[in-house]
């Protein structure tokens, strides 16, 4: 149950987050949700981004779409895309400053949308491997490695290269 606190002045429209991700367990030992990273605020109208495994055992990203309150667009893994314990996957949300997308094993998710505001708005720490610094009860399980957070929108031949990367 550890996460990594970044802060949020690093945070602007164009972004791009890749890490590869294994589950422990596809239940989450009870839990409801499995937070990967996210930045979300403990007053009202602070909630930012996050992504995590549901309830469902899908992948969401939730992108805010405007610059206070709670209003925010979701992109959630293809119908059909299920994830195992103990696999790893290579998930990717790109950010370009006008559109959202998610990867996962470098295939683009059919659920893409355009948006403004993704990772303008303040409050809350981010935090890699929980929903925030205030609710690390909703904490990863599994494993994290190769994590990159990119200054750009990068494209699918740049997150295969990356996928592939030898370090």
């Amino acid at each position: 149950d550890e996460y990594v606190p970044i802060g949020t002045s690093y945070l602007t429209n164009t972004r791009t987050i890749s890490l590869r991700v294994k589950l422990d367990t596809t239940t989450f030992n009870g839990q409801s949700r499995n937070f990967i990273y996210g930045q979300y605020g403990t007053s009202s109208g602070q909630r930012t981004t996050y992504l995590e495994f549901n309830t469902s055992g899908l992948l969401s990203a939730y992108i805010p779409t405007a610059t206070t309150g709670n209003n925010n667009a979701t992109i959630i893994s293809n119908a059909g895309v299920f994830f195992n314990a103990d696999q790893w996957y290579y998930i990717s949300v790109v950010m370009t400053g006008t559109r959202a997308e998610m990867y996962i094993d470098n295939t683009l998710q059919s659920n893409t949308f355009n948006v403004t505001n993704a990772f303008t708005r303040s409050g809350g720490t981010f935090a890699l491997g929980a929903l925030s610094s205030s609710y690390i009860s909703l904490s990863f399980t599994g494993t994290m490695q190769d994590v990159s957070v990119w200054n750009d929108a990068r494209t699918q031949s740049e997150l295969l290269a990356d996928e592939t990367r030898i370090f």
